[in-house]
């Protein structure tokens, strides 16, 4: 099996891919960032905001449109409102990544089997995973920046002039602007030149070096167009939103110089792996792709270094440095699976025994693992049957080829796991004790089409489940121009305000609805949140 699929490795990605990105993709609640890119697509289809874009009708110039234009025709395939049609543009970009780290590695090391690794640890790696809910531009725009650096690296290595790799790696470094700023260039493409000149410190030749301009031009026509149009077209408000996001670097989220320092544990199950193949010393003295450890090594301590400085810190801001991580746990990996029955430390043998030994004593703990997080098995019998007979059977596995030293096996299964965990484990999430309110806001169907308002402000959650835009309820501005009756939706720690100066006006409730969106935690529960609880008030004039 194992030989088959080194032998078809571009084949056993996207099998890979396809089981962690593709299965039961409308399952999980939208989150706010999902949000925000879904109710921006729809309006560009509904209001052709494309340039100019909205959200709820207001100017949404935070954060630049290509992937809400990514989204458009999914959207227009699958219906505005389908969760599962929408990311499914993320989950295809997020499969570009593996595939991308497997032809960067192939290239540079020439370890096709290496290459696999990498690409797998990448594919299965916690946030790399996660980050497609939590922050779908961010896939975008680091996957779109990854792909700079290989082209980048292709005409930086190569011999001969070839433009067309220049020509790409400007394309591709736009399209990451585009995605979500100067984030990419920053984040990844720094680090990366950084590590690079340290590494190979060869100078590049002078007939390469003018044509830099043309990848410098290309990136900044590509990434600035967007820009620049809004800045001119529409001024003011562009350079609003501009002082405020510039001003949230230094005065929002604010973490210590060291938050970052734990970076490794977002690989998730490949955290311990990960950790040792950051001991320079140890693993550049063993292993036989010496240039690439270091390239990659600089570049994960380069990319640590410069998100470190930013004042503003977020967990989701670290997946760039999971991309170099990759290469440094697979290169460990693959001195591991070659050396093991060699080494003479106990120290040395024991790491690999207890990481793998945890994954496969995790799928052992399945069933019970089950009970303790409230799934009603009852609703899905097939499935709960199923996860527990694939999740024990890959453990058993597992801790049977970690015992017997045989790494590269519990390797494989490790990545089976993580499948397992995306398409099987992700179902339970339906199976779960829901909270007993919970109801989603999409339930609100305006049977009547009144007119539609909201108080104070809206989470981007909200109105992508309203399926249409809401006014603001602006009483002083509206007083002439009120219709007979419309709806108001309100958040809970704003309700009793608004019906104060409903009653200041002689406007009249004529009902109220509640819509929980808290899907697990019921209210006084610790995990409780009070921004997913709307009130929807029909009032009447």
């Amino acid at each position: 099996m194992i030989r088959t699929i080194e032998r078809h490795p571009v084949s056993f990605l996207l099998v890979v891919c396809a089981g962690l990105y593709f299965f039961n993709p409308g399952i999980l609640q939208v989150t706010i960032m999902e949000a925000r890119n879904f109710v921006v697509a729809r309006e560009m289809i509904s209001d052709s905001n494309w340039l100019l874009t909205t959200m709820n009708g207001i100017a949404r110039y935070e954060k630049p449109p290509l992937p809400a234009w990514i989204i458009t025709p999914f959207m227009e395939l699958g219906g505005n409102n389908s969760i599962a049609a929408c990311r499914l543009p993320t989950s295809i970009i997020a499969t570009l990544g593996p595939l991308i780290m497997f032809l960067f590695v192939r290239d540079v090391s020439g370890n096709g089997k290496l290459a696999l690794y990498s690409s797998l640890v990448l594919a299965t790696s916690f946030y790399y995973v996660a980050i497609r809910f939590e922050a779908p531009s961010d896939t975008y725009t680091h996957v779109f920046m990854f792909a700079a650096i290989y082209f980048l690296f292709k005409f930086l290595r190569v011999r001969s002039v070839n433009s067309g790799f220049l020509l790409l790696a400007g394309l591709a470094t736009g399209l990451s602007i585009l995605s979500k700023g100067p984030v990419g260039p920053y984040a990844l493409l720094l680090p990366f030149l950084a590590a690079y000149f340290f590494t190979f410190k060869s100078p590049l030749p002078a007939k390469k070096f003018p044509l830099l301009a043309v990848f410098i031009l290309v990136a900044a026509v590509t990434g600035g167009s967007w820009f620049l149009y809004v800045r001119i077209v529409d001024p003011e408000v562009f350079m609003e939103i501009v002082r405020e996001e510039t001003g949230n670097w230094s005065s929002y989220n604010i973490r210590p110089f060291y938050y970052y320092w734990s970076f490794f544990l977002q690989s998730g199950i490949w955290a311990l792996p990960a950790l040792m193949s950051l001991i320079y010393p140890y693993i550049r003295s063993r292993v036989n792709e010496k240039d690439l450890y270091k390239l990659s090594w600089i570049w994960v301590i380069a990319g640590l270094v410069l998100l470190s400085a930013i004042p503003e810190k977020k967990t989701r801001y670290i997946v760039p440095l999971l991309i170099p991580l990759a290469v440094t746990t697979a290169i460990y990996l693959n001195y591991l699976f070659n050396n093991f029955q060699n080494l003479k430390k106990t120290c040395e043998k024991i790491t690999p025994r207890i990481s793998f030994g945890l994954i496969g004593l995790t799928g052992l703990s399945f069933p019970v693992l089950i009970f303790f997080l409230n799934i009603e098995t009852s609703r899905d019998m097939f499935w709960y049957l199923t996860g527990c007979v694939s999740f024990v059977a890959t453990g058993l596995f597992i801790l049977q080829n970690t015992i017997s030293g045989r790494f590269k096996n519990a390797f494989y299964l490790t990545v089976l796991i993580s499948v397992l965990a995306a398409g099987i484990g992700v179902k339970t999430v339906e199976m779960m004790q829901q909270n007993d309110n919970y109801r989603p806001f999409n339930q609100f169907v305006n049977r009547e089409e009144l007119p539609l308002y909201h108080y104070y402000e809206i989470d981007p959650e909200t109105v992508w489940e309203a399926g249409e835009p809401s006014l603001l309820f602006d009483i002083d501005s509206l007083s002439s121009s009120l219709p007979g009756r419309f709806y108001i939706i309100a958040k809970t720690g704003k309700v009793d305000e608004l019906k104060e100066i409903l009653q200041e006006k002689n406007l009249s409730v004529e009902k109220e609805e509640i819509f929980d969106r808290n899907y697990f935690s019921p209210p006084g529960s610790k995990y409780y949140n009070e921004r997913h609880k709307i009130h929807l008030i029909l009032v009447e004039s």
